[in-house]
């Protein structure tokens, strides 16, 4: 029941972005507020597989930005939580955050989540993002899931004029 639910919230949400139903709600949050409720979201499924979960902002400025606090939760906790999906207990995820610029007013920052986990075949890696797609090998034919994630992740961060790039290879995460 709840994976059917699941499914079918996540088609409905990526229905609504792809059809401009989705409008984000912008508003002034600090970045280290997000990265905390991102972290407290994520922290049980790390611990759960005692994967050692780094998280690194020190080089990210903590201001005050403009954005929808829930969707770039959404984008981020997705992002993570597949990476605890994918990578084998007692593996490594590394969340890091970095200020790149700021410019009238617009502040550019880049997120790096790396893992060592079961990584993605090069075959593989320009279907990624699309509804449904999800790599079948035999280590990762038990995890469950959807593969609506990372479409809407995609469409979500495009909506928020961002960009969203993977490089992985298998078994290097």
């Amino acid at each position: 029941g709840d994976t059917l639910l699941a499914l079918i919230n996540d088609t409905l949400d990526l229905q609504k972005i792809d059809t401009g139903v989705t409008t984000l709600k912008l508003g002034r949050i600090r970045g280290r507020d997000i990265l905390k409720h991102i972290i407290t979201a994520v922290q049980p499924m790390m611990d759960a597989k005692h994967i050692h979960f780094i998280v690194d902002a020190a080089e990210a400025p903590d201001t005050a930005i403009r954005a929808d606090a829930m969707r770039l939760e959404e984008i981020f906790i997705n992002l993570l939580s597949n990476a605890a999906k994918f990578t084998p207990e007692g593996g490594e995820i590394a969340f890091v955050a970095v200020g790149l610029d700021v410019r009238e007013n617009v502040e550019f920052d880049r997120f790096d989540i790396r893992d060592n986990g079961v990584g993605i075949s090069p075959e593989f890696l320009p279907d990624i993002y699309e509804p449904f797609a999800q790599e079948r090998t035999e280590k990762t034919a038990d995890i469950g899931g959807t593969g609506l994630g990372l479409a809407i992740v995609k469409r979500l961060v495009e909506l928020m004029g961002g960009r969203i790039e993977v490089e992985s290879e298998l078994g290097k995460g």
